[in-house]
């Protein structure tokens, strides 16, 4: 149990954590909301039995600490966070409850205070905090119904802790509930940042590589291998070196934001591109035939030859690229596939480049 509890420790510590917004996150924070409330038990009996002089205290804090032990045990064992919130939930009102049921006179009800704002932060949940009303409501009938049998003494201070107890858990519970829910609600908006500017391109504003292999490889891979036409293009700037060199790297930039935006203007459709790295781009066109295929890598090869780039700088420069092309092969991997491509684009350099060079039809 002491070595589950500090994993859970060092869990909340890491990025997975932080970054993590499905029920790992969440079951971690029931389980360390339960071992909250067994360090605030263990804390209330040594201060209750010295306050009190009483071994009957640290009784009582056993069975509370025994009782909220084997909550926590249950919530460790449930892989559903629904069902481990449930029991969580459960073993925090029956701890309130043992509390009056073993004897009201070792009570502490300051400490109460701790739990219900102790379920609204580490849930993380703003509107958890409806349900603290009817916790404290149910605490009220319990005493006016059940005190005298529990022997709970007729004061006045007892109703008063329990009222205060309600209006302050409510209005911290709301407060801690509503910034950890801003907080958390940040820190998704700039994970979502981050990840759009990891997948588009800062330069030429097209998709990266690490945008196919995080998000478009998996659903491409598998239309390949139900048999949907998917064809893979492998692009290259001829003599793009050259262009650098000639006229510096600010007009190499401006030649390739020149060739995206035409890739980009005729991927139509479910068609999509990337930027490969450096002046290569990765095409997959769908829903056509080789023919057609072919006839699409063409007429962007034909339109860039037939644009030429206007330099402020360096006046008319033309463009032109090579082309590999390949029908996706559902018995190899996506990997292979695209180094199939990328050896019909190599044949294309080698052959004379603008070029479409693919299998023979």
């Amino acid at each position: 149990m002491i070595k589950k509890i500090e994993n859970i420790l060092n869990s909340m510590l890491d990025n997975d954590y932080l970054f993590n917004e499905n029920q790992k996150r969440e079951h971690s924070n029931v389980r360390f909301m339960l071992i909250v409330v067994i360090a605030v038990n263990i804390f209330d009996g040594i201060t209750s039995s010295v306050y009190s002089g009483s071994w009957e205290a640290a009784l009582n804090t056993l069975l509370l600490i025994l009782f909220t032990s084997v909550t926590l045990f249950i919530v460790f064992n449930i892989k559903n966070v629904q069902g481990a919130r449930m029991v969580a939930s459960l073993g925090i009102i029956g701890n309130i409850l043992i509390q009056f049921a073993t004897g009201a006179e070792f009570i502490n009800f300051n400490t109460m205070l701790l739990y219900p704002v102790a379920v609204c932060y580490f849930l993380g949940n703003l509107y958890s905090v409806k349900y603290l009303p009817f916790l404290f409501g149910g605490i009220l009938l319990f005493i006016s119904f059940w005190g005298k049998d529990l022997k709970i003494p007729e004061d006045s201070n007892v109703y008063a802790h329990v009222v205060s107890g309600l209006i302050c858990s409510c209005l911290l519970g709301f407060s801690i509930g509503y910034i950890h829910e801003r907080s958390f609600q940040a820190l998704i908006k700039f994970t979502d940042q981050v990840a759009t500017s990891a997948h588009i391109d800062a330069l030429t504003r097209m998709l990266t590589r690490r945008a196919f292999s995080e998000r478009y490889a998996k659903p491409l891979e598998e239309q390949g291998l139900l048999g949907k036409p998917l064809f893979i293009i492998m692009c290259d700037i001829d003599f793009f070196k050259k262009v650098n060199d000639t006229y510096g790297h600010e007009t190499g930039d401006d030649v390739l934001k020149h060739v995206s935006g035409i890739l980009s203007k005729y991927a139509v459709g479910r068609d999509v591109c990337f930027r490969w790295g450096g002046e290569e781009f990765l095409m997959f066109l769908h829903e056509r035939s080789m023919q057609k295929a072919i006839d699409a890598a063409n007429r962007i090869r034909v339109v860039l030859e037939y644009t030429p780039f206007l330099s402020v700088t360096a006046g008319v420069i033309k463009v032109t690229m090579s082309f590999g092309l390949h029908q996706y092969d559902p018995s190899l991997s996506m990997e292979k596939n695209i180094a199939v491509a990328d050896g019909y684009l190599y044949a294309a350099k080698h052959n004379g480049r603008n070029r479409v060079e693919h299998v023979e039809v």
